[in-house]
């Protein structure tokens, strides 16, 4: 579903004046917009704007509305003083003008007029099954009124409240409200009903030989995130093997004989949560309180600057600034589009796509001591203009993250979308986000899906929307050779642990007991992905007063045996 955006511009007529007609010294001016959401995408929009004459020689004679929008409004009506007004439609410069003369014009100090105008609007709810969300314009003078107000009105059966931008001020009844819009700065309003958003993805690898020695491949399948959980259904072939790199990506690797063709079709179920993943938040606390997060500061190829632009101390400020410096060029967006990076965009400010918005954040924010990486995932857009997806290959999108020290994660942002379309992607993104690959500790590697191509015009990623939550499924197999150990000496426990569950794991805990079911040892597995072996090495000091120094052991997990060794 398209999720539309449409600018309302409006204007006053004055007889004796044109000053500015929201707030001024003639005209003072409230609004009130309500959107009564429906079952569909359809919006019935309520506007009730209240204006008060200052000056006694001013006469406000009408009243004009000017859409911009993809939708007419439909079923327009109008009252004046609350009564039925009249109004005619006309076209003025590719924009739907509708214009109300007051039956009884404002004349003198003090005098008001109270306007209502309601119209339906089509496609401006954006449906993802269970997920649903509405992108509100604020006017654009929106500092000019002495009071703005939004609210929206949504059905009872409607998911409950996800995400609001800014926070909305009061809820009550299924009605969202946001008062003083006059003093946001942001140039839309966002809400989102629903907690969680389901998208099935097919996903579909080539890969050529053309040598006439075989070759090892890797791939990347697609990774968890701190908002993201995946749920692998198939890989056909299975990988044979399998390993997270520096990044957490996860790559499938495939041997591939000369001169030969593999195809690889992976088939898999992502949630996205507005809820921050508690056990993936743990992972990154202890893994870089050993690694340390060094990695993420150096200034890589596409992330280099010839000189500083400016002290910035916060990730909003570079967020901020990289908004309100570069620009959008859709003109880019054709079979020869080439990644230039930060140093070029800086000098080319007006030329940029997704990859230089995130590249010029990337880059600032590693100068500024503060770690950050590019994503490249899929944008679920339907299409909308206002969201626009430029990355190589298949449609993709890419994305910066910052490392959040204080909540110990990868904090996503969009400085593109934040552009074109005036939503805050700084204080969270959507549910629309699916990450597949991440490049920190290099600017260009893994390759993201949907580059694995044969012909450069194949269509190789399919996401769609569902409302089948998927079951986690988990499964370890330990196996290993007969352990021989020496007491009262050190030895080292070793056997292999191969996931065949269907998503990432957590701090995996390991139990290995004796033939007389005493525990020997204990140990975490920090990670362990989908079709993942790890060889588990454990020292380990055996007593002779405690367990026996051979024979059968079982290596247990939450009280299940995983095998013997």
């Amino acid at each position: 579903m398209k999720r539309f955006f449409f600018l309302i511009i409006v204007t006053l007529f004055f007889v004796i004046s044109a000053q500015n007609v929201h707030a001024s010294p003639s005209l003072s001016t409230s609004l009130t917009d309500r959107y009564m959401l429906s079952a569909g995408s359809s919006v019935r929009v309520e506007r009730t704007i209240i204006f008060t004459n200052k000056l006694n020689d001013h006469i406000i004679e009408s009243y004009t509305l000017f859409f911009n929008s993809q939708s007419v409004p439909r079923n327009i009506e109008v009252q004046e003083d609350g009564t039925e007004a009249s109004y005619v439609t006309r076209r003025e410069n590719n924009l739907l003008a509708l214009v109300i003369t007051f039956k009884h014009p404002v004349q003198g100090t003090g005098k008001e007029k109270k306007l209502f105008v309601s119209y339906d609007f089509d496609g401006l709810v954006n449906n993802q099954q269970g997920y649903k969300e509405l992108v509100i314009p604020v006017d654009p003078k929106n500092t000019e009124y002495e009071q703005y107000d939004i609210e929206v009105v949504a059905p009872s059966n409607f998911p409950t409240l996800g995400l609001s931008k800014p926070r909305v001020s009061t809820v009550g009844d299924h009605i969202y409200r946001w008062t003083n819009v006059q003093t946001v700065q942001d140039q839309s309003v966002y809400i989102a009903f629903g907690a969680q958003a389901l998208y099935t993805i097919e996903l579909h690898y080539a890969l050529k030989n053309e040598d006439d020695v075989p070759h090892r491949y890797e791939i990347p399948f697609i990774p968890d995130g701190a908002y993201q959980k995946v749920y692998i259904e198939s890989i056909d072939p299975a990988p044979e093997k399998t390993r997270i790199d520096e990044d957490d990506n996860i790559l499938g690797s495939y041997s591939v004989d000369s001169r030969s063709v593999k195809n690889i079709v992976l088939q898999a179920t992502v949630s996205l949560n507005t809820i921050l993943r508690s056990e993936l938040q743990t992972y990154l606390r202890e893994k870089y309180k050993k690694i340390g997060m060094s990695r993420y500061l150096t200034q890589e190829n596409y992330w280099s600057l010839p000189q500083s632009l400016g002290e910035f101390k916060i990730s909003k400020d570079i967020y901020t600034y990289v908004v309100n410096t570069l620009s959008y060029d859709t003109s880019r967006i054709n079979g020869s589009l080439q990644r230039m990076g930060a140093a070029w965009i800086v000098q080319n400010p007006n030329r940029a796509v997704c990859m230089e918005y995130t590249d010029l954040f990337v880059a600032l924010a590693r100068e500024s001591g503060i770690g950050a990486r590019e994503v490249i995932g899929y944008g679920v857009t339907s299409g909308d203009t206002s969201l626009p997806l430029s990355f190589l290959g298949d449609v993709l999108h890419a994305w910066p993250e910052y490392y959040d020290t204080a909540r110990e994660i990868w904090h996503p942002v969009d400085p593109t979308w934040g552009d074109t379309s005036g939503v805050d992607y700084y204080s969270s993104l959507d549910l629309n986000h699916i990450a597949f690959v991440y490049h920190g500790t290099s600017a260009q590697f893994p390759l993201p899906p949907g580059v694995y191509k044969l012909k450069q015009n194949t269509k190789d990623v399919y996401v769609n929307s569902t409302m089948t939550m998927p079951q986690e499924i988990k499964k370890l197999v330990a196996t290993g050779e007969k352990q021989r150990f020496t007491a009262s000496k050190k030895n080292i426990l070793k056997f292999a642990l191969r996931s065949e569950s269907n998503t990432v794991l957590y701090a995996v805990p390991i139990e290995v007991i004796d033939e007389r079911g005493k525990t020997i040892i204990t140990h975490t597995i920090p990670i362990l992905a989908p079709f993942q072996t790890k060889n588990v090495s454990i020292p380990i000091d055996i007593s002779s007063r405690v367990v026996w120094h051979g024979g059968i052991y079982t290596v247990m997990s939450e009280g299940k045996s995983l095998g013997t060794i």
